[in-house]
């Protein structure tokens, strides 16, 4: 934002040097306001162009929370898990969701709407709905075998999202719309941070013992 400023101070000393030589009557006194006029301009646009580079990177690599996962093992059956869900709603952390799954890991899917990269730039931000959770097993002849428990979450899916797969293709400024998953070992050590970015959904671990609700 200071770039954008200073490109936009520097873009009117320009144009004040270029009004000066007009009214300029000694050739002299032009050529300083010229040369003036052409270091201000320059500097400007460097300094617009930097903007630029900033709030693309900016843009592209904004990442929002979506939710949280904590994961509890059962004392009865070592592939048995109770896992607490908490969905981010309007940035703030909603009321906890407790699950019992099966397997090694967890997985939550959902869809994604993820914006082409002027559309970003200009501040789109990825639309994103998770829609399913599930445990899973990382062997999988085991995962036919084995029980498995999947749930719906935040409704599940629903209209707006299909309609918005079949009008993909003439949506302005969108990119793709698709469902992306991500997965994670079971850990009670841990609290997992899931994350909705330009690039789709992914996962970060935190050390810290999770607290049951």
């Amino acid at each position: 934002m200071i770039a954008l400023v200073i490109a936009i101070v520097l873009a009117a000393l320009a144009t004040a040097c270029g009004w000066a030589v007009l009214r300029a009557h000694s050739w002299r006194v032009r050529l300083l306001w010229v040369t003036l006029a052409a270091i201000y301009g320059a500097a400007g646009v460097a300094c617009f162009a930097l903007f630029g580079t900033l709030r693309t990177y900016q843009m592209l690599t904004r990442r929002e929370v979506v939710a949280t996962v904590e994961c509890w093992p059962s004392p009865t059956r070592p592939d048995e898990y109770r896992l607490v869900y908490r969905p981010l709603v309007r940035g703030r952390p909603g009321p906890a969701q407790v699950f019992q799954l099966y397997g090694e890991a967890w997985s939550l899917s959902g869809h994604l709407l993820i914006w082409r990269g002027w559309a970003s730039v200009a501040g789109a931000k990825t639309w994103y709905k998770i829609t399913r959770l599930e445990g899973r097993y990382d062997d999988a002849a085991r995962a036919q075998a084995a029980p498995r428990l999947v749930y719906d979450v935040n409704g599940g899916p629903d209209a707006f999202w299909r309609l918005l797969y079949r009008l993909q293709p003439w949506l302005p400024g969108v990119e793709a719309v698709y469902g992306d998953s991500v997965f994670m070992p079971v850990d009670p050590r841990k609290q997992f941070v899931v994350y909705a970015a330009p690039s789709g959904l992914f996962v970060k671990p935190q050390r810290r013992p999770p607290k049951y609700p």
